[in-house]
């Protein structure tokens, strides 16, 4: 399996994770902005899942094949849905809506970084003459 397929696991991963940190903080939401924001996103990463799986498509992969790298990943999601859970159990749903506003952001930014990940890879031109695309973002 090639760098970028890697990559590619990793991301459906990620998208998967983003998507159930979504479903659980809008069950934390109290704010009626804060529960329509996250559905929005919720829409929009699923819409980012079917990108992914044409992707999976393109190269012949399975996205359930997941790679050493995606476990951490899992363990990521298993620990931001508990959190929101736990909030939520303790009976105080605003406190529960700041910790999945925690959760959200955490998820978010992994979500960005792979797709940042994916984007510079696919477009190998941005990188300086002579320097290889490395996931580490030091040349390789």
């Amino acid at each position: 399996m090639t760098q970028f397929q890697h990559l590619l696991c990793q991301a459906w991963k990620t998208n998967s994770n983003l998507i159930h940190v979504y479903e659980t903080a809008i069950g934390c939401a109290v704010d009626n902005a804060c529960g329509c924001d996250w559905k929005r996103l919720l829409a929009e990463a699923t819409r980012y899942r079917r990108r992914l799986l044409g992707a999976f498509r393109y190269f012949g992969l399975n996205p359930q094949s997941g790679t050493i790298g995606c476990l951490p990943i899992s363990d990521a999601d298993c620990l931001l849905t508990t959190a929101m859970r736990m909030a939520m159990a303790n009976g105080d749903m605003k406190a529960a809506q700041l910790v999945a506003q925690e959760c959200v952001k955490l998820a978010e930014a992994k979500d960005h970084l792979q797709r940042e990940l994916i984007a510079r890879y696919s477009n190998p031109g941005t990188a300086a003459p002579g320097e290889r695309f490395s996931p580490c973002g030091a040349a390789c």
